[in-house]
């Protein structure tokens, strides 16, 4: 005896030797803790990110349907356009110096400005230009800015990564799709004070990323749980006319990203981050939120929707605003600032907290960001200037669209699904215009002339007309493209031409 304790003898096929009490219990340690791992690993399958996960890895060797692929292409134009715009605007210059002094790999272009940073800042850059200027699309099932950290998150990964065009093309339907799914069962969320595309921005990107980096259905969910935590976006800006929205988008796919990554890594994210106590859905939604079914999540995904309702935004104004300024186009064409006496904004008690006191109470917009998502002033905009893109916002507000803007008030109307106009006309007549909201099965249209002139307005100053046409037919060349790093290279070279 040495003083260790009692010892028991084991051996095999003759041979023996002597155990001590705290060998054995050490290895009964090991297997209740091998048992617990393979339980947790059990519920992690169970989980909605766990089964989301599995859905997305049998997906792997399939081909999203043609009209996917084509919407997807018209997406990375509409994009493109945004980032293009905004690479060249005075505001956007510290994040871009900031994301650029760091260094690491592996590293990915900025898009449309020349630059690189590691694979996560870029992707946190090319969120920040899309958003930078309120023409980004959107999913307005759920007033979700869609591309803002799918696509910038898809870029640089399939750069730094070197992934096929189509395998570029399917990330980003992938990404839309999930996105999506994950939103529907809160809708919009700006009423419970989030900004949408901040909460489920990051673990629809997350999943999105490590599937491009083609990790098993293990450390998909991880990445999906470790984006989640990343997952947020108060919606005080709104309120504050202060421009951290981009901000939020750019920390959502930098999260996701680097989620991505530590779950190749091998680090392990909380499964039930979607579904459980403190997950997503009773985080945003309170204890009471919906939450979707596995199914509901996961059920003929192949189909890879989300591109398909993807709105790009004619207007440099929040995605909030746009069903109204669709509903007066169609059913108030014509009508001018010069002949409306006041206007009234209807709305139910979730649109009064947003909207009630900025209407009633309406002052001039403080800053550019602020203007573009101040209600009454892009109402106002349009019926005095007919549009309101980008360069509507520079300089100070414009005196008649601050006028006019000074005359409107809200009504709250219990009952009322979505918003309503109504113009009071110095003449005694009274105009209505009831907000475009689609329905939740209603895909967005086409609109290829219409998408065409966005670009071709977006990148006027930067690109002559014939390298605008280049620059459209590259983006027709990913479906064959081999190497999402030489196109992006390409990309750049007709951008510096």
């Amino acid at each position: 005896m040495t003083g260790k304790g009692p010892y028991f003898r084991t051996g095999q096929a003759g041979r023996t030797r002597l155990v001590t009490r705290r060998e054995m219990l050490q290895a009964a340690g090991a297997a209740v803790l091998a048992a617990g791992a393979g339980s947790a690993a059990r519920a992690a399958e169970r989980s909605l990110s766990g089964q989301l996960a599995q859905a997305i890895v049998a997906l792997r060797g399939t081909t999203p349907p043609p009209e996917v692929i084509e919407r997807t292409i018209w997406t990375v134009i509409d994009n493109l356009g945004a980032m293009i715009f905004a690479g060249r605007t005075r505001e956007v210059q510290p994040y871009l110096d900031l994301a650029t002094s760091r260094t690491g790999a592996p590293a990915a272009r900025i898009v449309g400005t020349g630059r690189t940073a590691p694979v996560e800042a870029a992707a946190g850059a090319n969120a920040f230009l899309i958003h930078a200027n309120e023409v980004d699309d959107g999913d307005l099932r759920s007033q979700l800015r869609a591309s803002a950290v799918i696509m910038s998150s898809a870029m640089a990964i399939a750069e730094a990564f070197d992934v096929s065009g189509p395998a570029f093309l399917k990330a980003c339907a992938l990404g839309y799709t999930v996105q999506g799914r994950l939103a529907a069962p809160l809708g919009p969320t700006q009423g419970r004070g989030w900004m949408a595309s901040g909460v489920w921005g990051p673990p629809a990107a997350a999943a999105m990323a490590a599937d491009m980096l083609g990790l098993d259905a293990a450390k998909i969910t991880s990445a999906i749980g470790l984006a989640g935590v990343a997952s947020g976006g108060p919606f005080q800006y709104f309120y504050d006319q202060t421009e951290e929205k981009r901000l939020i988008v750019a920390r959502a796919a930098r999260a996701a990203v680097e989620s991505a990554l530590l779950a190749r890594a091998g680090e392990v994210g909380a499964s039930q981050i979607l579904e459980g106590p403190a997950g997503l859905y009773r985080l945003i939604g309170g204890p009471s939120a919906p939450i979707p079914t596995a199914e509901a999540l996961t059920a003929d995904l192949a189909r890879l929707e989300g591109p398909l309702f993807i709105r790009p935004k004619y207007f440099a104004a929040s995605h909030s605003i746009i069903p109204t300024l669709d509903g007066m186009a169609e059913d108030t064409p014509g009508l001018k600032a010069d002949q409306i006496e006041s206007f009234l904004v209807r709305g139910d008690a979730g649109w009064a907290r947003v909207l009630a006191a900025k209407v009633d109470r309406f002052e001039a917009p403080a800053t550019r960001i602020g203007a573009m998502m101040n209600f009454s002033y892009v109402l106002a905009l349009v019926l005095v200037r007919g549009r309101a893109m980008p360069a509507d916002f520079d300089g100070p507000p414009d005196p008649a669209a601050i006028a006019l803007a000074g005359k409107g008030r809200f009504a709250v109307e219990p009952e009322r699904r979505g918003l309503r106009v109504e113009f009071r006309l110095k003449d005694g007549r009274l105009l209505t215009a009831e907000a475009r909201y689609p329905g939740p099965d209603e895909q967005a249209p086409p609109e290829e002339a219409r998408r065409l002139a966005k670009f071709r307005a977006l990148t006027a100053d930067r690109l002559a007309p014939a390298n605008q046409d280049r620059v459209m037919r590259h983006c027709r060349t990913l479906p064959e493209a081999g190497s999402m790093r030489a196109w992006a290279g390409e990309l750049q070279s007709l951008l510096s031409g």
